[in-house]
């Protein structure tokens, strides 16, 4: 058996494929960072529309829309909705989303056929992930799946410890990385294209190869 020299390393996370963890990598932030839309629709509150049926639909103001990726805030009011994409925010005060199928799409008003219940369609924060949630526990082999993971929560760089252990009956490789600086959050593509660097692991294998 030959035990590696490790040598500390910071490196990009798109270039952390193959390596190894050496220590606990946690979330830095909740995914979704806050309550979004499970759907096309109007978010409500599901007091005001309790008694919404076809025969006796509900009349609500819109104060707005929000797209998925969008930042506004419309302070709820009673008898109100917002116009909602799939993943976009829920504003304050608002605690369902109706289905735009059961609305008559309305921009101003908007009437709805059928009531909800409260948190129906509805996702909260750290719904996906919580913030502190440990994604990739230490001596975790670093897949196309973590760096995407790793990504949703704005770290964008892993500080790595590369060696290697080779015993060379049964080709036995350990190499090591580990993590963490967290930056803000930002979008990738991150798994199709760690998917074709997969095949190229072997490339980013650091250490000194003894026999």
């Amino acid at each position: 058996r030959i035990q590696p020299k490790l040598t500390d390393m910071e490196i990009e996370l798109l270039q952390s494929c193959g390596m190894v963890t050496s220590e606990n990598i946690y979330a830095r932030m909740s995914v979704p960072p806050f309550p979004k839309s499970a759907m096309d629709g109007y978010v409500v509150c599901a007091e005001d529309i309790e008694e919404a049926s076809h025969d006796t639909p509900v009349i609500l103001k819109v104060q707005g829309e929000i797209l998925a990726g969008d930042y506004k805030e419309f302070p709820y009011h009673k008898n109100t909705a917002v116009r909602v994409m799939t993943g976009a925010m829920i504003p304050q005060g608002y605690d369902a989303v109706v289905r735009q199928e059961d609305t008559d799409y309305g921009e101003t008003q908007v009437q709805i056929y059928a009531s909800v219940r409260p948190y129906m369609n509805y996702c909260k924060a750290g719904e996906d992930i919580r913030k502190g949630q440990l994604l990739a526990a230490k001596d975790t082999r670093i897949e196309p799946v973590h760096i995407g993971l790793l990504a949703s929560v704005g770290i964008d760089k892993v500080r790595t410890c590369k060696g290697c252990h080779i015993i060379y009956r049964n080709r036995a490789v350990y190499h090591r990385t580990a993590t963490l600086r967290g930056q803000d959050l930002q979008q990738y593509s991150i798994s199709s294209g760690c998917c074709h660097a997969k095949a190229g692991c072997a490339d980013q294998f650091h250490g000194d190869l003894c026999r």
